[in-house]
C-alpha cells in the first residue's frame, strides 16, 4: 500500500489528478474499511477527491445553459445568473479572437492580477503545492454593503485534452489554518466563501479561443439584495470579461508576455497537456 500511496502523491505533485484519482479508486477497492479511513486522512487524498468531485460538477454545469437567466450581452460576451437569496451564482461566456497563450498567462501570473481585474485591491500567492496549483489570497474592492471582503482559495488547473482545454477550479479553504503545509491567514474583515468556481479556457484555433466562467459564492450577508446580483452579473462579470479581452488584445510587448518568455517550460507543459501543438 505504501508504494501505491507514494505513486498517488507523486501524481498529485505533478497535477495528474485524473490518473491519481483512478489509481486511488483501484487502491481503495483492495483496502479494508479501517485502511480506507486511514488513507482518507492523508491531505493529498482528500484534495484529490474534492477536486475531482468539483470538476465533474462544474463540467456538468458548463454543459447546461438551459437553467441560466441571460443578464447582459456585449459583442462576443454573455453573462448569466441563477436566482437565490443567500448566494451569488453567476456565469460568463466569451469568444476571443486571440491565441490561447495570453489567456493562460492572465490567470497563471497571480501577482499581476490586481493590475487588470477591476474588483481586486490585491492578490497574493501564498504558495504553490504543485505545478498548476496556487493558494491565493484575494482582497476585494466591492460596493457597499459588501465592503472589506477577502477570500482565500485553492486554485488548480486540470487539463482536458479531449476538449483542448484546461479547467481551472477555485474553492475556498476557510476551514483550514494550514492547507497542504501552507499557512492560511485569518481575515481582518469578512471572508467571502467561494463554494466553487471555474475558468474553462479552450483552444479553438491558433487565433481563436474561448473562456467560460462559473462562480457560486457566499458573501456572508443575511439577505443578498437584487441590485447586488445585478451588479455582479451585469457589471462585475461583464467588465471582468471585457478586461480579459482587452488584456489579450494588448498581449504583444506586455508584462504578461515577458512573464511567459521568462518561464517557457510552464506554458509549453500546459499546451502539451491540453493536446495543442506549439
Amino acid at each position: 500500500m505504501d508504494t501505491q500511496l507514494e505513486e498517488i502523491k507523486q501524481l498529485f505533485r505533478d497535477d495528474r489528478l485524473i490518473l491519481a484519482h483512478k489509481k486511488l479508486t483501484e487502491l481503495e477497492a483492495e483496502l479494508s474499511t479501517e485502511e480506507k479511513l486511514s488513507v482518507s486522512q492523508i491531505s493529498e487524498i482528500s484534495v484529490i477527491k474534492e477536486d475531482l468531485r468539483l470538476a465533474n460538477l462544474l463540467l456538468e454545469l458548463l454543459g447546461d445553459l438551459e437553467s441560466w437567466e441571460l443578464v447582459a450581452q456585449d459583442e462576443d460576451i454573455a453573462t448569466f445568473s441563477k436566482n437565490t437569496t443567500s448566494e451569488v451564482i453567476v456565469r460568463g461566456e466569451m469568444l476571443l479572437h486571440t491565441p490561447i497563450t495570453p489567456l493562460l498567462a492572465l490567470f497563471s501570473e497571480c501577482d499581476l492580477l490586481k493590475n487588470w481585474v477591476p474588483i481586486l485591491k490585491d492578490a497574493k500567492c501564498l504558495g504553490r503545492p504543485s505545478i498548476f496549483r496556487r493558494i491565493i489570497h484575494y482582497f476585494f474592492d466591492l460596493p457597499w454593503p459588501v465592503t472589506n471582503r477577502d477570500m482565500v482559495v485553492s486554485a488548480v488547473g486540470i487539463p482536458i485534452p479531449e476538449n483542448s482545454s484546461t479547467l481551472m477550479i477555485l474553492r475556498s479553504i476557510d476551514e483550514y489554518s494550514s492547507f497542504l503545509d501552507i499557512n492560511i491567514p485569518t481575515s481582518e474583515g469578512v471572508r467571502i466563501t467561494m463554494n466553487y468556481a471555474c475558468l474553462n479556457i479552450t483552444y479553438i484555433s491558433p487565433n481563436e479561443s474561448q473562456i467560460s466562467l462559473i462562480a457560486r459564492c457566499d458573501p456572508h450577508m443575511s439577505l443578498i439584495p437584487t441590485f447586488l446580483v445585478n451588479y455582479v452579473t451585469k457589471h462585475g462579470i461583464l467588465y471582468f470579461l471585457q478586461s480579459v479581452r482587452e488584456q489579450c488584445q494588448q498581449y504583444e510587448g506586455s508584462v504578461h508576455q515577458e512573464y511567459v518568455n521568462a518561464n517557457p517550460g510552464y506554458y509549453e507543459e500546459v499546451m502539451k497537456r491540453i493536446n495543442v501543438e506549439t
